[in-house]
């Protein structure tokens, strides 16, 4: 058997009173140092008396609650409980973990020499005091600025019916001891809401109480076994009925467990049987070749709204047990090799409340172990990686090196660690003018390296990347990115590198993906779901090629509610064959009337998908209506596939899972396209070097879809979010929205990286879009080549998710420039400036900007106002070409010279369009 974590065993076990002030001084972190004064003097004053303590989170703040102490001796048992209060403070033992049942103790500071013992059997509106008062006032300390700490005792066993007897409770089969606290700031004990705090401890234990139970249970386990394998459904889709028995059974060869060759279990035919059902059963009971589970009672939602989870999530761990799950991580080492690693997380995980694993490039088991917790405005992290050298990390624009802003660490110089970032030289990082990380702490031993590090969320330095709010799933995660190596020097690190996009301030736990918060959101929310995937579809053996599949309501197979035929759609996931995925570039989703070509026009974009986006889901008043009326009864998405090795006999089942509510939502979503999305300059080469391409779509335009309201309410809209698109030679790219002369809203690709995402999806908050405003698109590109529908050509597109959605007084879904040939008065009629750009300092970038100076503007991608007036041109030696942009009428002659680019383009059908969107 392995002998688990035997140095941590004996610093758990050894946890005496000379380590309990300074672990129980961490409790309350949100707190400052003149705030927790008070408490932190009373800790070095008094903890020798408590050896044990634990901290009990309130119900709604997890940084907030009440730390309490004890420590037996012979039969008796000393407490102290401190809270942020000022009035009024109980604590006790509960018999099932909450108020009904539980024994207490209640202390008001109008009264400072009385505790008064009592109960609560079934009436929460005030406790009972107790016939006989067996808990003991040993000291308090109140009103010292807002702090009341109380230090109680009493007999383990009382013999009072009206107390309940604290029973040794350390073995790990049986429960711990649950306790209660609550507290308020009146002079009189009432109701106290959310301050309340409740905990299960093992109060004989010989750990230390920091640990919960399920920490030390995890432990123990593997401590004294030699490994573990899981029996989990596989994303089971719970029938629509009542209640539903499902069985699932797996062989030991099916549950793919690890075992050495003289473990190996008897072959199927020394246990065969001419019976069948007889050989399944012996291989159940006599065997145990088998696992066989029956899950009863499994309630499904019923057919309107669901109410609640299909099933608690495995991955919802709360900030207290993050040292155990923690500890998980790098599966395939020894506990001897992850003896220093393991000690860090039983001395530190306390500091960090959220962690996420970030895979190897080549190595799904080995990685980097990322913690981090935010204190006002100062994020903490702390990363953990198996490396002797150096080890760098940081955020990322895009998901990748270039445009990253990090922090690297070096074992050779261990007190020191650089702010640096990268624009598009990969070959080095490059030093920040400022210095903005500080290194709290580090930890070099025996393979290890442990950084913990901390910086401002908002720096105010171009050379920085703002870490912005990323709860809303309509919004983008944060992108992180790290790297490592054993040399002295910071080198290539070749596959030494993960990346991960997590929701910083997310209140989930930070195990759970991008993916697995976006699905339990979807899951929760919706009343179903429909599939639509291709149907092993054989990828051509061409470089580029689109793939168009349409499907009605009726070929979809919906099951809605007798009588409904529409519903509101809420988000989708994409579902992306791992065997095909590198030939999958992107697809687009739209609503359109049937699955003809003369449906062309009645089509609304619904979705655009790149790698690296893993999904949406709308806020929960908005959504797409499907199916509700005759311009809307089908589904058509549009693959683009790439495979330029020509490999053949590839197959592809992708595709896009839509959930869906019965009813409508409050607003209706739809997806404004700016910049050229009818690809006006198809055919038209870009010149080498630096180029600037910039399309504007007019007020008039605006004005025109947006001022058709009659009730005089707000006629503006709200956009969710934007993506950016551009194609391979593309370097940077800006939507800005501009009210009046000024720049009202400006969202950036400062370093535009298609390799990462082949959209852009902009951290930004929502804001909201009137009458008049117009939209600026500008696209700049390196050794550019002709704009086109392939990989190797370029586009400029940006795709803005708003609501209510918005048609022209002829049914046409908002677009500017608009549809071909729709010259229907609405003003959407585009205009081009390009230039030539004389070098990368004319890209405007902001990120990166060197001015030695440390006093930087931050970079603007969120709501700004910005005048224009007086604006230096990016290239002030060359003078910009100025184009109207009109896309021609598919059934007339092109027009000529400056309205058309010089372009001699006729599409012969509306059918031609169907591929131009977005590549």
């Amino acid at each position: 058997m392995n002998t688990f974590l035997p140095s941590a065993m004996l610093i758990l076990s050894c946890l005496t009173a000379a380590t309990a002030d300074a672990t129980a001084s961490a409790y309350f972190p949100t707190l400052t140092t003149n705030e927790k004064e008070e408490y932190s003097t009373w800790v070095n004053a008094r903890s020798s008396s408590y050896p044990r303590h634990a901290f009990m989170p309130s119900a709604s703040d997890q940084e907030d609650g009440a730390a309490v102490f004890w420590n037996i001796e012979g039969d008796t048992i000393h407490f102290a409980v401190a809270v942020r209060a000022e009035g009024w403070v109980g604590f006790g033992i509960s018999e099932a973990g909450g108020m009904i049942g539980a024994d207490m103790a209640l202390y008001q500071a109008s009264n400072p020499t009385e505790l008064v013992d009592a109960h609560v059997i079934e009436d929460r509106s005030m406790p009972l005091t107790d016939d006989c008062q067996d808990w003991t006032l040993e000291g308090a300390s109140t009103g010292e600025n807002g702090w009341m700490i109380v230090e109680m005792s009493r007999l383990l066993d009382t013999r009072d019916s009206q107390d309940h007897a604290i029973t040794r409770d350390v073995d790990l089969w049986a429960p711990p001891t649950r306790i209660v606290a609550a507290w308020g700031d009146g002079d009189s004990i009432s109701y106290h809401g959310k301050k309340n705090a409740r905990n299960s401890v093992r109060i004989f234990a010989n750990h230390s109480n920091e640990l919960t139970e399920t920490q030390v249970l995890l432990e123990t386990l593997e401590g004294e076994s030699d490994g573990y394998f899981d029996f989990f459904e596989d994303e089971f889709e719970i029938p629509a009925e009542e209640t539903y028995y499902h069985t699932l059974c797996r062989t030991i060869d099916e549950l793919n467990i690890e075992l050495p060759w003289l473990l190996e279990t008897p072959t199927q035919q020394e246990h065969s049987s001419q019976n069948p059902a007889e050989e399944s059963l012996n291989q159940r009971n006599n065997t145990n070749q088998s696992l066989y589970f029956l899950t009863a009672n499994h309630e499904s939602f019923p057919s309107q709204r669901r109410a609640r989870r299909a099933a608690p999530s495995l991955f919802s761990l709360s900030p207290a047990s993050a040292s155990a799950s923690a500890t998980a991580y790098f599966p395939t080492l020894t506990t001897d090799e992850k003896e220093e690693y393991s000690n860090w997380i039983i001395a530190h995980s306390s500091s960090y409340s959220r962690h996420v694993f970030m895979p190897s490039a080549v190595d799904e088991e080995d990685g980097v172990a990322m913690f981090w917790n935010i204190e006002g405005d100062t994020v903490h992290f702390a990363v953990a990686v198996r490396a002797e050298g150096w080890v760098g990390f940081g955020v990322s624009e895009a998901g990748g090196m270039i445009g990253a802003d990090m922090a690297l660490f070096k074992a050779s110089n261990p007190t020191e660690l650089v702010d640096a970032y990268v624009v598009e030289d990969r070959s080095m990082p490059l030093t920040d003018d400022c210095q903005d990380w500080t290194l709290d702490a580090s930890t070099i031993e025996n393979g290890w390296m442990i950084v913990e590090m901390s910086r401002l969320l908002d720096t105010q330095d171009t050379q920085d990347h703002t870490i912005k709010k990323d709860a809303d799933l309509w919004s983008p995660p944060t992108r992180i990115i790290a790297a490592w190596g054993d040399g002295d020097s910071i080198s290539y690190h070749g596959e030494k590198k993960a990346r991960s996009s997590v929701r910083i301030f997310a209140n989930h736990s930070n195990e759970l993906t991008e993916r697995q918060v976006l699905l339990e959101t979807l899951v929760e929310e919706s009343d179903g779901h429909f599939d639509f995937l291709e149907d092993e579809f054989l990828i051509p053996v061409e470089e580029t090629y689109y793939k168009e599949t349409c499907r009605t309501f009726n070929e979809l197979n919906i099951e809605l509610p007798e009588g409904q035929s529409m519903l509101t759609i809420i988000g989708a996931v994409p579902v992306i064959t791992a065997e095909t995925a590198e030939f999958v570039h992107h697809f687009l989703v739209y609503l359109q009337k049937d699955c003809t070509d003369d449906s062309f026009f009645t089509r609304t974009m619904l979705y655009t998908w790149a790698p690296g986006d893993e999904g949406w889901a709308l806020p929960n008043d908005v959504g797409f209506p499907a199916f509700e009326n005759e311009n809307n009864q089908a589904v058509m998405i549009e693959i683009h596939y790439d495979n330029p090795s020509f490999k053949p006999e590839m197959k592809d089942s992708s595709g896009m899972r839509f959930y869906y509510t019965h009813g409508e939502r409050t607003h209706r979503a739809g997806i404004l396209e700016v910049g050229d999305p009818w690809l006006s300059l198809e055919g038209e080469s870009i010149p080498e070097g630096l180029t600037q391409y910039e399309f504007t779509c007019p007020g008039a335009c605006s004005s025109s879809l947006l001022g058709r309201e009659l009730n005089g309410e707000n006629q503006g809209v709200t956009i969710i979010s934007e993506i950016l698109h551009m194609h391979q030679t593309g370097v940077r790219m800006t939507n800005e929205v501009i009210r009046g002369d000024e720049v009202f809203h400006k969202a950036v690709a400062d370093v535009y990286d298609f390799e990462q995402q082949g959209g852009h999806r902009v951290s930004q908050d929502s804001y909201e879009v009137l009458p008049g405003d117009s939209f600026r698109t500008t696209c700049y590109y390196k050794d550019g080549v002709a704009f086109g529908l392939a990989s190797k050509e370029e586009m400029c597109i940006a795709f803005i998710m708003y609501y209510p959605a918005k048609r022209s007084a002829y049914g046409q879904p908002w677009i500017c420039p608009h549809e071909p040939g729709a010259d229907f008065g609405t003003g959407c009629e585009g205009e081009l400036e390009y230039v030539d750009l004389n070098g990368v300092d004319d890209l405007g970038r902001e990120f990166g900007d060197s001015s030695g100076e440390c006093a930087a503007t931050p970079s603007t991608n969120t709501s700004t106002t910005e005048s224009l007036a007086g604006q230096p041109s990016s290239a002030p030696n060359k003078e910009p070409a100025t184009i109207t942009l009109k896309v021609p009428s598919p059934t007339t002659e092109p027009t000529s010279g400056a309205d058309w680019l010089g372009l001699s383009l006729l599409l012969p059908s509306a059918a031609v369009l169907l591929v131009v969107l977005l590549a």
